[in-house]
């Protein structure tokens, strides 16, 4: 059986201005083909608890956190089948983390975001615009060391 690494990287709650964190998550790689293919995608990776009052996220005495996948993508630096898993943090109640600002973003972008009307030029068309810019324009070629 072979083992892959997913990199599980968040937004922890360190004020002014918050921190990426990560943590790596040894996966058994079977679990690659369901994560990057079609059908189920980030599902296919598994939640994972951490001490939130280390990434300022929670107070001692209720700390538990977890990270939800939200993306996941090959890891470039690591190579092979490894991955890199984007998260969102919800509490120990699976409630969103008030830093988890991501959630509250689509939430509110989800009923204001239309999908837009698709554009579909005929090759003709594109030619015939292309062409015509192109004799409509005087050609006034500068080196760029005149131009700074």
């Amino acid at each position: 059986m072979s083992i892959i690494k997913a990199e599980y990287i968040w937004i922890d709650g360190t004020e002014p201005t918050p921190l990426l964190r990560s943590k790596t998550r040894m996966l058994e790689a079977n679990v690659i083909e369901k994560v990057l293919g079609a059908i189920t995608g980030v599902s296919a990776l598994p939640h994972w608890g951490f001490d939130g009052s280390s990434t300022n996220q929670a107070t001692g005495d209720d700390s538990d956190c977890q990270l939800f996948p939200v993306f996941a993508c090959r890891d470039s630096l690591r190579g092979g089948d490894n991955l890199l898993v984007l998260c969102e943090v919800v509490t120990h109640g699976g409630t969103p983390h008030p830093t988890n600002t991501r959630r509250a973003a689509t939430r509110s972008a989800s009923p204001r975001v239309a999908t837009p009307a698709p554009r579909v030029r005929t090759t003709a068309a594109l030619a015939r615009s292309t062409c015509s810019a192109v004799r409509s324009s005087k050609s006034t070629w500068t080196p760029a060391s005149r131009l700074a």
